[in-house]
């Protein structure tokens, strides 16, 4: 059975997943706080999620919840990391996020949530992302951090769905072409 791995995120029209230090006060000021943009219906459709230990912990700094089955891999010795104190859905894998995917595959986990900069672009970069939905978010910051890295050659996508919300932000739902 085939592994399917998706992406959920928020850019910005250039582009940028954050500024360059790594804030993104630009989409709490333009997205509506009580809106999820279909986030939690996404999560609810995945087995887990997989991020890498740096992305976890900027995610666990904002308050976002952590799903009941979560990957987090990292290139540390594990046990620097076992005495933090994370929250019990997290399991710890040593090693990079193709080696991540391949143990959470083997497992049995076949709808993979991909989340953090550095695990999407690992992915991506090996043509190992299935699905993406990408909400864009009405603002240009000039410079940041990209969501997306350098690709050796180009990935092609099909559009399935778009939505426009009252508050001006776009999501667009696609799967890779083959």
């Amino acid at each position: 059975m085939h592994t399917i791995c998706s992406i959920f995120s928020a850019i910005s029209l250039d582009g940028f997943l954050t500024r360059e230090d790594g804030s993104q006060d630009w989409l709490v000021s333009v997205a509506n706080a009580n809106h999820d943009y279909g986030y939690r219906q996404y999560l609810s459709s995945t087995d887990a999620m997989l991020i890498s230990y740096a992305d976890m912990k900027s995610l666990l700094s904002t308050g976002i919840p952590v799903p009941d089955t979560c990957f987090v891999y990292t290139e540390e010795q594990l046990s620097a990391i076992a005495a933090e104190k994370l929250p019990s859905a997290i399991r710890l894998i040593q090693g990079n996020a193709i080696s991540a995917l391949q143990q959470i595959s083997a497992s049995g986990f076949r709808n993979i949530a991909v989340e953090g900069r550095e695990a999407i672009q690992a992915l991506l970069s090996e043509s190992l992302i299935s699905r993406m939905t990408l909400t864009l978010v009405p603002v240009l910051l000039g410079k940041g951090i990209r969501l997306f890295g350098e690709l050796t050659e180009d990935q092609y996508w099909q559009l399935q769905s778009s939505q426009a919300f009252d508050d001006g932000l776009i999501q667009l739902c696609y799967e890779q072409s083959l």
